[in-house]
């Protein structure tokens, strides 16, 4: 028999496999969609999901819309509702932002599949924007028929899934319509998971940093363009974090911009004249403290503030000598350095030590309705949008974001400390798409490919740019260094000579001197009184005036000395009277320490006893039941004992010093949410733990840890009962930034004490000593953590939120 030809033909439930193996989910399938209108040169989406409404294709629907290009009529047949073209690896770049397409496998047209059953599509060209590019058939059209819409319905449930996909149709009609909103507007009705569309924590979660989080949030960057995406389910509104770049930009202590034009790289800084006078006023200080006074300062801000660097990176020797990089570290291309890519991007700055007590200016919360609602303090600004985020046009690239990836603590750490260090640092690199082609991602979407283009560009970056920031500022704090004594003047001067500062004058010191200048004088006089003669008055009368003056001096000085002394006791009889209040602590501590060990020792022999006697009611001949439930109860004594004594022997003094790697949220839940002493016993008082956020580690003292903790815990229980609050919660909540928030269900601090909370004999309570929250104060200085009490307000008007802020851990 002849051979045959016959075509391979495809069923339809393809499309369904597809759809199934290249797209997770429906949050993967709506990123699609946003992404098209991204590619389409939208400044704005607007996606609303109805997960309830009844529609005439099924329950629930979805609704994109953009003020994108649109879609011409050959567009939309020859490539739109065609799977896996070729259309946007063909056209790289959209036709008016310039962006760089993000879509590339034609994956929207199965996201329509995975949302719903039925899908209208409305869209409405901009001609003025695509006819460079408009085909023939586009153009013959327009010019011969008056349209400017195109509506495509597609039915998934329309046909078979054993049909041949030839047989898969879509609707077009080319129409028009008067004033239509240029761009596309999707509708998907009949969602096919209405259930996955019930927002739990995870999905918020993973909605935020899925979709929300890969758009550039500050929306006065410099790149044109900026692309707002604002979501609606089920009538809960998600919007990304947009905040003013002016308004970081104000609020920072200092601010960097750079451009690299695919040769020149211009780098500026302008180190705020606030951040510098700070680190002087600190300088100042600890000198005073040490008992010096400035003799001269000619220190000039404005020499620092101003900073500009500017280098041609076309040859390798530039990057040699301008750069100070490693000879050869540079990759080249045809003996070239490749950088044939252009980017631009910003750094923003503060000091988080100063800004988590910075309030922020009244003028910029008024003006910006954003940061007034979410924002008190600058230090929280920076802890929403820390971390150095790239972005290809106006879409971020992965994984660069909140981590430390430039380095800048290690920085920090193997030099002189800086203001450079994550937590600190916020801001952008931005890639021009058009531009940057040689810039590729890793196939995995997880960084830049590092080939000798992607090297070059993250060299800039780490090398060039982060290092010379650090030099600047680590040049700005070198003036603010150990002073060294001039031997001839006395005086110590700083580094560059501009503050000088000379020993102060002290009460004591004046008397001293006036004691040894009224000797000399008394003994002036007694050697030349032997030769005045009686009748000699005018001599007489000067050395009896010159002994008078040095007198009166002394006088003075002792007064002088006399009131400081005043006031020396004065200061001691007050720590005396609060020393008497801690002394009988101080006994009882001494007690417990003593009894705790004794404890320990009676509880090791219980728990022995115990063993023996539950063996041997298992060895009886005959049941005894009332034996049993009162060995049963005595384990279970014993097992509370056994938490009891867990829980208080790492606070005894020997181990105070058994500094340990704490990671704070599994401790946090340990203690207070699952089965330590302290949980068990909120439990019984109906109060119940919730431990959330993202966990890090501190180096600190178990015992000391839990002496911090319980303090506060103590009196969330104290005020919970007193109170009579019903439904009785504390809450702890971690932050990647090394803070703990903890504030509880109840009526919060009253106003008469919020501002004297951490001093000590500060209290509300009947027999308190007020001794708690000054004690976790100073256990939290000795670790260089702080412990304060939030501006932030609850609905009775009173401040309830403590924040914890630990120092961020060596690496």
């Amino acid at each position: 028999m002849p051979s045959k030809q016959i075509p391979i033909s495809i069923a339809a439930r393809l499309i369904y496999h597809l759809g199934e193996q290249l797209i997770s989910d429906e949050l993967v399938a709506l990123l699609e969609l946003i992404k098209n209108s991204y590619d389409a040169d939208a400044t704005k989406c607007v996606v609303t999901v109805n997960s309830r409404m009844d529609t005439p294709h099924g329950t629930g629907f979805i609704l994109i819309q953009d003020n994108g290009n649109g879609m011409l009529p050959y567009t939309a047949e020859h490539d739109f509702l065609r799977l896996a073209t070729d259309y946007k690896k063909a056209n790289k770049v959209s036709p008016f932002y310039k962006r760089r397409a993000l879509g590339e496998k034609g994956l929207g047209r199965l996201s329509y599949q995975r949302l719903g059953r039925f899908v209208t599509v409305r869209t409405v060209p901009r001609i003025e924007r695509l006819q460079e590019d408009m085909h023939s058939e586009d153009r013959a059209l327009i010019e011969n028929q008056n349209l400017n819409c195109i509506d495509i319905t597609m039915d998934w449930d329309g046909f078979s899934d054993a049909d041949d996909i030839s047989k898969v149709f879509a609707t077009v009609e080319e129409t028009f319509v008067p004033n239509a909103h240029k761009g596309t507007e999707i509708r998907i009705e009949g969602i096919r998971n209405p259930n996955f569309w019930i927002m739990s924590a995870e999905k918020r979660r993973r909605l935020q940093s899925d979709i929300l989080a890969l758009i550039n949030p500050f929306v006065e960057s410099k790149s044109s363009g900026a692309f707002f995406l604002e979501l609606d389910i089920n009538g809960e509104k998600f919007l990304v974090d947009s905040i003013d770049e002016a308004i970081v930009d104000k609020l920072s202590d200092v601010s960097s911009h750079f451009t690299f034009d695919g040769k020149i790289l211009t780098l500026t800084a302008d180190f705020k004249k606030k951040y510098i006078d700070r680190q002087k006023k600190q300088y100042l200080s600890t000198w005073e403290k040490k008992g010096f006074e400035i003799a001269e300062d000619n220190f000039d801000t404005s020499e620092f503030e101003k900073r500009e660097f500017s280098v041609d990176l076309t040859t390798e020797a530039a990057w040699e000598k301008q750069c100070q990089l490693p000879k050869h570290s540079v990759n080249l291309i045809r003996g070239i350095p490749a950088i044939d890519f252009v980017f631009d991007g910003s750094f923003y700055i503060v000091d988080k030590t100063s800004a988590n007590r910075t309030e922020i200016d009244k003028n910029i919360l008024t003006e910006n309705l954003y940061v007034q609602r979410n924002f008190q303090r600058i230090g929280q600004i920076w802890d929403r949008i820390s971390g150095v985020y790239m972005y290809r046009d106006q879409f971020r690239i992965l994984p660069y974001g909140n981590s430390d990836w430039l380095g800048f603590t290690a920085r920090s750490q193997k030099g002189k400390a800086t203001i450079l260090k994550q937590g600190n640092v916020t801001g952008f690199i931005h890639i021009v798409g058009e531009k940057s082609e040689t810039i590729q991602e890793q196939t995995n979407r997880q960084g830049i490919l590092e080939d000798e283009y992607g090297s070059n560009f993250l060299l800039i970056l780490d090398k060039i740019i982060t290092e010379q920031l650090f030099q600047w500022d680590k040049m700005l704090r070198g003036q603010f260094t150990m002073p060294k004594e001039d031997q001839k003047t006395h005086l110590l001067w700083n580094p560059t000579r501009t503050i000088a500062f000379k020993e102060r004058r002290s009460a004591e010191k004046d008397y001293q001197t006036a004691e040894r200048k009224l000797d000399q004088t008394i003994s002036t006089v007694k050697s030349s009184s032997s030769q005045v003669s009686f009748f000699d008055t005018e001599e007489l009368r000067k050395q009896v005036v010159e002994l008078a003056d040095d007198a009166d001096a002394l006088l003075k000085a002792t007064d002088e000395l006399k009131k400081g002394y005043t006031q020396t006791i004065s200061l001691a009889s007050g720590k005396l009277s609060e020393f008497e209040e801690i002394v009988p602590l101080l006994g009882q501590t001494m007690i417990i320490e003593t009894t705790t060990h004794e404890l320990s020792r009676i509880f090791t022999r219980l728990a022995a006893s115990s063993g023996e006697l539950t063996a041997y009611t298992h060895h009886l001949r005959e049941p005894a039941p009332k034996l049993t439930r009162i060995v049963l109860e005595l384990n279970g004594e014993i097992s509370e004992l056994d938490l009891q004594l867990n829980h208080i022997l790492p606070t005894q003094r020997n181990k105070l010093k058994d500094i340990q790697t704490i990671d704070i949220k599994s401790f946090l839940s340990k203690q207070y949410k699952e089965d330590g002493a302290v949980s068990k016993r909120l439990a019984k008082a109906g109060i119940s733990c919730s431990v959330t956020g993202d966990t890090f580690s501190v180096q600190a003292s178990p015992g000391n840890m839990i002496v911090i903790f319980d303090n506060l815990v103590i009196n969330s229980e104290y005020w919970l009962d007193k109170d009579e609050i019903t439904d009785c919660k504390i809450f702890f909540h971690c932050s990647s930034s090394n803070t703990v928030q903890i504030w509880d269900s109840g009526l919060g601090v009253a106003e008469e004490i919020e501002n004297s909370l951490f001093e000590p004999f500060q209290t509300m309570k009947r027999d308190g000593r007020g001794l708690g929250l000054y004690i976790v104060q100073e256990l939290l200085s000795l670790m260089n953590a702080e412990i304060e009490l939030l501006q932030e307000r609850n609905s009775i008007g009173r401040r309830y939120k403590f924040q914890i802020t630990f120092q961020e851990r060596e690496k």
